[in-house]
């Protein structure tokens, strides 16, 4: 591939001085993200055929309806060539996220904790909204490779790049609008999964690497990227330490690595931080599966970790499963997690010496 592909489809709202476009912009970030997505949503399509088949005895065609809208979304939000198309790809997932986590809408707490979801999410959307609105303001495009193209530092380009990460923090489960992913476990196993592996959680990330060269233009917005990432990073491990709840112990541990990537986004490391999220991916949506088929197992569905000592010799496959699950997140050699986490502390490291040079 010799550089980044825009592909116009149609020119979708005409203005005085530009147009937003309908298309795809194709680039090595987009296509190894792509790759990713689409190839861990595959593997977890196929689980949750099984997985809904045991739990209703048949397939449920509006659970994969709200499956491949999520998927469906994800893709506009890493393929669309402008702000806008991202925009709608993020509230896509927004929407459904809502559906899937309120799947079983009977139960109390599944209709709280997509509400919860839904509005938490809210707040972060005004804040990228906003966010959007004055990137046009500053540089008169919503195109990305304009955008690209034009990308220097203006006045005022500080506030922009916080009102977009604001969104991150919101889709990503950051401190302070982090209470609603732990929650969003109230949804089937594999809608935690899909959102905590490969799409929602995700999105948050990818739109800072994303639009990089533009948050690159402010050291402020950096170093906030940078303090939200630690703060969150260490909250979410020491409060993973203390429940109870296999999913949302997994799911506190998806909110800590996120916080990794923005850390590492925040000093200046964007490829390293893409790599930790296509390795996160992978041996995340594989806890998520083996935690669904523990769950599963014991017949009486409880997800309490208290009660499920002692299943090795019942479960061998999945024992195994997990604990390739457990040591790639726990960056242990020679598995993935402890090449993509070693990659950002050894930069950071570089970074530092060549500093005191």
């Amino acid at each position: 591939m010799k550089g980044p592909e825009d592909i116009v489809f149609y020119k979708f709202l005409p203005l005085s001085n530009t147009s937003v476009d309908i298309g795809i912009y194709i680039d090595k970030l987009s296509i190894s993200t792509t790759v990713t997505v689409t190839f861990v949503a595959s593997v977890i399509f196929v689980y949750a055929i099984g997985y809904m088949r045991y739990l209703f005895g048949s397939w449920t065609f509006k659970f994969f309806a709200y499956f491949s809208l999520f998927l469906f979304s994800m893709l506009l939000i890493l393929l669309g060539d402008s702000l806008i198309l991202m925009f709608f790809g993020w509230e896509g997932v927004g929407l459904a996220s809502y559906l899937l986590i309120g799947y079983f809408h009977e139960e109390k707490f599944a209709t709280k904790a997509s509400l919860e979801a839904f509005v938490m999410n809210r707040i972060g959307d005004w804040s990228f909204i906003l966010g959007i609105i004055y990137t046009f303001w500053l540089f008169g495009t919503l195109s990305l490779p304009k955008l690209f193209e034009n990308a220097s530092y203006v006045p005022g380009i500080t506030l922009a790049t916080l009102l977009l990460f604001g969104g991150a923090v919101g889709k990503s489960g950051q401190i302070p609008l982090h209470t609603w992913l732990p929650n969003a476990m109230a949804g089937p196993t594999p809608v935690s999964a899909l959102l905590h592996a490969a799409t929602m959680v995700a999105a948050g990330v990818y739109m800072v690497a994303r639009l990089y060269p533009i948050f690159s233009l402010s050291s402020t917005t950096l170093s906030y990227i940078t303090i939200t990432g630690v703060v969150t990073m260490l909250f979410a491990a020491l409060v993973a330490t203390v429940l109870d709840d296999i999913k949302k112990i997994i799911a506190f541990s998806t909110m800590s690595q996120l916080a990794i990537m923005f850390t590492a986004l925040g000093m200046g490391f964007p490829t390293a931080a893409m790599f930790h999220l296509t390795t996160h991916a992978f041996f995340k949506a594989l806890l998520f599966l083996a935690a669904g088929a523990v769950i599963t197992g014991l017949h009486h569905h409880t997800q309490n970790i208290f009660e499920m000592g002692g299943l090795k010799k019942y479960m061998p496959i999945t024992f195994g499963a997990f604990m390739i699950g457990a040591l790639a997140l726990s960056g242990f050699p020679p598995f993935a997690g402890y090449f993509s986490k070693d990659a950002i502390v050894y930069l950071r490291w570089i970074k530092i010496h060549l500093q005191l040079l």
